[in-house]
């Protein structure tokens, strides 16, 4: 990781492999962190990160680079533990002590066993047939010679799912993580209104991989019918979760998007003001829980 961070730094573009391993790690890293965001453990919130606009990431990258510049590339070696420092070198010396003695012991036996490998391969050599050589050719198996969009493909086939956008709205519905992701890779284009089931159910890992390929969602016009779907969901009692109101924001948060959600939440307090003047308590109570859910909606895409 340290790597393509020193590379993207410089300013050359990442390589297909390097954008697969950074997404792979981020979603290692990440998803400890955001379990315990979401039980309350931890003030640090991974999802909100993905959530930065343009000008929050060219100032990270401009201070990053400005460090670069300053300190050079980073090349701190990664720890295994987060020990005192001054606990780190009395460990480190007794490692390197262990580690004399160890080898001591170590280069007698190594020498023993390396006479008996030379030996024995001698003694193959006279007998085995020189053409055994010629037909052991280096073999490359299919799904790693594959371009990487075709690697995805092929797993998918290999464990019987054809490359459909059915099967991938099926896989998403279900929160089979593993399958979103395959699909993602391999360039399927998704919908928003896909995720309407793994939004009820709070599917994190299948919904995050699908914000981390948001550049292939390509439904026209997505966010009046996910506002209405969340809607009516809030209104049967479920709530606006952190997944519900991220995929409002990074779909929805644009001016013609809040302003008619903006005149949605002025129609039902208008609605609310017309019950409470005829004095009806039932049609009061659902005008003021249309008034709640309408202004969390809003809250969430300004």
């Amino acid at each position: 990781m340290r790597e393509i961070r020193n590379n993207l730094i410089q300013q050359p573009p990442l390589t297909s492999v390097q954008l697969v391993l950074l997404d792979s790690y981020y979603h290692e890293c990440s998803a400890a962190v955001q379990r315990a965001f979401d039980e309350g453990r931890t003030t640090v919130n991974p999802s909100a990160l993905m959530a930065a606009d343009d000008a929050q990431l060219q100032a990270f990258i401009e201070l990053a680079q400005k460090k670069y510049r300053e300190a050079g590339r980073d090349t701190e070696e990664v720890r295994d533990t987060i020990d005192h420092p001054d606990l780190r070198h009395s460990k480190k010396k007794q490692d390197t002590g262990e580690t004399l003695r160890m080898m001591m012991w170590c280069v007698p036996g190594i020498a023993v066993i390396s006479i008996a490998i030379f030996g024995m391969y001698f003694l193959s050599d006279l007998t085995n047939d020189p053409a055994l050589a010629q037909r052991e050719a280096a073999k490359v198996t299919a799904i790693d010679s594959l371009p990487l969009s075709e690697s995805a493909r092929e797993k998918l086939a290999n464990i019987g799912i054809t490359w459909e956008e059915g099967n991938l709205r099926s896989a998403i519905e279900r929160g089979d993580s593993t399958v979103v992701r395959l699909f993602m890779q391999s360039g399927m284009n998704w919908k928003v209104y896909y995720t309407e089931s793994a939004l009820a159910a709070d599917y994190r890992d299948a919904l995050y991989a699908l914000l981390q390929y948001r550049s292939q969602m390509d439904e026209e016009r997505p966010c009046r019918r996910m506002v209405r779907t969340i809607s009516q969901a809030m209104n049967d009692g479920q709530s606006l979760t952190s997944l519900r109101k991220q995929f409002l924001q990074t779909f929805c948060r644009n001016p013609e998007v809040i302003e008619w959600q903006k005149e949605d939440l002025e129609r039902a307090k208008q609605r609310l003001s017309a019950q409470q003047q005829r004095n009806s308590e039932p049609a009061e109570s659902d005008a003021k829980r249309a008034v709640e859910i309408q202004k969390a909606i809003y809250d969430a895409i300004r």
